[in-house]
C-alpha cells in the first residue's frame, strides 16, 4: 500500500489556525519511512471565502518555495517530497519546480469550472512535459474530481474526496460497459440510492427512476463487487466500500505510467 501525508495546509487556511513548519519536519522525519511521498506545507493566499489578490498570491508562492527548501535542509528527502504549483501562480513558480523537484502537485482552484480548469491545466503541460508529450518528472492532480480531466493528463497520483461525498449523499459511481467489459476511460454513471435523496424524482439519477434493464445492470454490477442493492440503499459504508473499489479499478485499468499527453481533444487515453 502506498501512503501520500498532506500537510494540512488547505484544512488550516479554513479554520485560520497556522501549522509550525518545525513541527511539520519533524514529524516527517520521525515516520518518513512509512510514506511513499510527503506534501510540502505550500501557503495559501487571502482569507477563507476571499481569493488572494495578485500580491499576496505571488509572496505564498516565494513563502512556499521557501518552505520547500527550508524541509529538504532538514533532512526530508528530496525524492518524497512534493512542491504544490496553485492556479493563479505565475509559472516562473512551476518552471522552478520542475528545475528542483522530482515530484510536483498541481491544484487547479476549486472555484473554477472544468473547461477553466481544463484550459489552465493544459497550460501546465507545456512546462512539465516534453516534446513529444511525456511528463518530466511525477505529476500529483491535488482536489481534481474530473474522471475526463485525470484521464487527460499524465499523472501519477491523484487525491480527490468526491468518492468520500458522494457516499455520504447517497450515492455510487457504476462504470459504463463497452459491449464487452465495463469501461473506465469514460466518465462513470452516478447514482443515488438513498430513499431522502432529491435525486429520486430525476428519471436516470435514482435507481428507482431506471429502466428495468438498467436496473438489472446495476444490481448485476454490485453483487459483483459482493454487496446487495439493498446494501447499497441503506449503508453508507457499503457506498463508500463501492466507490473505493471504482477508483481502484479506473486505476488498474490505466496503461503504465508515464503516458503522452497530447493536446488534440478531451482526453488523451483515447
Amino acid at each position: 500500500m502506498n501512503l501520500f501525508l498532506d500537510s494540512g495546509a488547505y484544512s488550516a487556511w479554513t479554520n485560520r489556525k497556522p501549522i509550525s513548519l518545525k513541527d511539520y519536519g519533524k514529524f516527517i522525519l520521525e515516520h518518513i519511512e512509512h510514506f511513499d511521498a510527503v506534501a510540502n506545507l505550500d501557503v495559501i493566499p487571502g482569507e477563507f471565502g476571499r481569493r488572494g489578490t495578485e500580491a499576496e498570491r505571488e509572496e505564498s508562492a516565494r513563502l512556499g518555495f521557501e518552505n520547500y527548501r527550508k524541509l529538504i535542509k532538514m533532512g526530508v528527502p528530496k525524492d518524497k517530497l512534493m512542491h504544490i504549483f496553485h492556479q493563479d501562480e505565475r509559472f516562473y513558480w512551476l518552471e522552478k519546480m520542475v528545475e528542483e523537484t522530482e515530484y510536483i502537485g498541481i491544484s487547479p482552484a476549486n472555484d473554477r469550472t472544468v473547461p477553466k480548469k481544463r484550459t489552465w491545466l493544459d497550460q501546465c503541460m507545456k512546462y512539465v512535459t516534453d516534446e513529444k508529450g511525456y511528463p518530466k518528472l511525477k505529476l500529483h492532480a491535488f482536489g481534481l474530481t474530473s474522471i475526463p480531466l485525470l484521464l487527460r493528463y499524465p499523472f501519477y497520483s491523484a487525491d480527490s474526496t468526491s468518492w468520500l461525498f458522494m457516499a455520504r449523499y447517497g450515492a455510487v459511481f457504476v462504470p459504463k460497459h463497452d459491449g464487452r467489459s465495463y469501461t473506465y476511460l469514460r466518465s462513470p454513471y452516478s447514482i443515488f440510492f438513498s430513499t431522502r435523496s432529491a435525486a429520486n424524482k430525476i428519471v436516470g439519477k435514482h435507481y428507482k427512476t431506471l429502466s428495468t434493464v438498467e436496473q438489472k445492470y446495476l444490481c448485476n454490477y454490485i453483487e459483483e463487487k459482493g454487496f446487495k442493492l439493498e446494501d447499497a440503499i441503506e449503508s453508507g459504508t457499503v457506498r463508500d466500500r463501492l466507490n473505493m473499489m471504482y477508483y481502484m479499478d479506473l486505476e488498474a485499468s490505466l496503461p503504465k505510467w508515464p503516458w503522452r499527453f497530447k493536446n488534440n481533444g478531451q482526453k488523451s487515453l483515447f
